[in-house]
């Protein structure tokens, strides 16, 4: 997973050199990512479980309308006393979409977004019951998602962002997955006349 984003940063970065002379407007920015997502569970019983995720996003083009790459990791465990049961579970997730940010002010001090696109997914699944552990890795799932969020501007390059998005299962909407993400935005690059 980490080499495809490692191509994709280098192909924007370059890009952005050759592009400086030629486009006005024109930003790239990193954004490392907190957050967290709620899932619904199936072991012992089903039931939502609210986990941790990080990872990094990174964007390029206008404000008006950008192209993503984010890729992201959870892991949640959980331990059970009836049945003695201890269940892990790592997800990992490659989002490729488009986003439109909009500013509220001015200044920029305050700025919302809205992106969707499509995450690709796999999960292992480990499950520990009476010292013995399987584990399992899922298939690749491929979703669309939707998602909004709002922006504040710390200082020149840096924002700091709070979003949501819901990756949606269009076969069963119960699967529907939620994350909540914090990050902060610093820009590589922005040509601006």
């Amino acid at each position: 997973m980490k080499t495809p984003l490692l191509l994709v940063f280098s192909i924007l970065l370059l890009g952005a050199k050759s592009a400086h002379a030629a486009i006005s407007g024109l930003t790239y920015t990193v954004q490392p990512l907190v957050g967290f997502e709620l899932d619904e569970k199936n072991v012992p019983t089903p039931h939502t479980h609210l986990s941790l995720m990080y990872g990094a996003r990174v964007t390029g083009g206008y404000r008006v309308l950008s192209g993503e790459v984010e890729g992201t990791r959870s892991t949640s465990r959980e331990d059970f006393v009836l049945p003695t049961l201890s269940v892990e579970d790592t997800t990992d997730r490659v989002k490729l979409g488009v986003r439109s940010t909009h500013s509220l002010t001015k200044n920029d001090l305050i700025s919302v977004m809205g992106r969707f696109g499509g995450e690709a997914s796999r999960t292992k699944h480990s499950e520990t019951q009476n010292g013995a552990t399987t584990t399992t890795t899922g298939p690749l799932y491929c979703r669309p998602y939707i998602g909004a969020g709002v922006s504040t501007s710390l200082f020149h390059g840096f924002a700091l962002n709070a979003e949501g998005v819901a990756v949606i299962d269009p076969k069963n909407l119960k699967n529907n997955s939620y994350q909540a993400t914090v990050s902060l935005q610093f820009s590589l690059y922005e040509a601006r006349r």
